[in-house]
């Protein structure tokens, strides 16, 4: 154990960050009340000072070492208990299949042990099946032996990172027509907090700033390619796109650009689904927030 000792001096004071005074005070005070080893003492009376010099290294390893080693730190950060861990599954499948009628929804729960943040966003889910199915069963009732109707959901966990979660979940509504409708969920694993599109920016001019591009990208395509449509420009069907939302979808890239994503009919007719555009993060660098624009994904 004293070779531990002197081995965790050795080690904190070769280390290029200052240990503050408060923890080498602490270090010292749990070392000091270990009991001296005395080869004459009992069995009885050892396990006692074991304990205390396994307590004494859980200490150590858990709270004070990573505060003063980055090394040991960024080690710790690859133990699976330890750090922010998300879990998605399964709590519950809507069912239901005739000749004319279908529905098979899946509902995800998000899990964060010691958090609550996954509340707001696994409730925000659960509404919005309810309302869905609700209006299935209602549909079933009146119409059930008219028509087709179907509704289908899926669920994809497309980033979880160190600092960042994203989960993408999906409905598929199809009657007289298909009607696809997603909603992207994330978490900023540094501040604990859910993230919307209008949070990843400095000011609110940020909208036209992210309209300009995203204009200019439409343009472009349907040059390429006659067959595509967006509603700009004095458009006779849908509101010409002018600006983005606070609660845009959006997701990030790996390679940190931006994704920023459309419901159907939200900027051009039913056939161009919904759209994406790529932005990239040095296109935005101004007017993102630091932290997003430094962050690893």
């Amino acid at each position: 154990m004293r070779d531990f000792d002197k081995y965790l001096r050795n080690r904190a004071s070769q280390e290029k960050r200052t240990m503050p005074e408060s923890v080498q005070n602490n270090i010292e005070k749990t070392l000091s009340k270990l009991p001296e080893s005395n080869s004459t003492r009992t069995h009885s009376r050892m396990f006692p000072r074991f304990v205390a010099a396994a307590a004494c290294f859980l200490i150590l390893a858990l709270f004070i070492l990573p505060n003063i080693s980055s090394v040991y730190a960024k080690a710790l950060e690859k133990v699976p208990i330890i750090g922010e861990i998300v879990q998605v599954f399964t709590i519950r499948n809507y069912h239901y299949s005739d000749e004319r009628h279908e529905m098979n929804v899946n509902v995800p729960k998000v899990d964060i042990p010691n958090h609550t943040v996954e509340n707001m966003i696994n409730n925000d889910i659960e509404q919005w099946v309810e309302k869905l199915t609700g209006q299935f069963y209602k549909d079933l009732k009146n119409n059930g032996n008219s028509g087709h109707s179907s509704i289908k959901s899926d669920y994809e966990i497309v980033t979880n990172t160190k600092q960042w979660f994203t989960l993408k979940f999906s409905i598929t509504e199809t009657m007289a027509s298909s009607n696809r409708q997603l909603k992207y969920y994330h978490i900023d694993k540094s501040s604990g907090e859910i993230v919307q599109f209008g949070d990843l920016f400095q000011t609110k001019e940020y909208s036209d700033a992210i309209a300009k591009i995203i204009r200019k990208q439409m343009i472009q395509q349907m040059n390429a390619d006659p067959s595509l449509s967006y509603w700009m420009k004095g458009s006779s069907f849908g509101k010409d796109f002018s600006s983005v939302r606070d609660n845009q979808n959006f997701y990030w890239k790996s390679n940190g650009n931006l994704v920023v994503i459309f419901d159907e009919y939200e900027v051009g007719p039913g056939y161009m689904g919904t759209p994406s555009f790529v932005i990239r993060k040095e296109q935005i660098k101004n007017i993102l927030k630091p932290k997003y624009y430094h962050m690893e994904f």
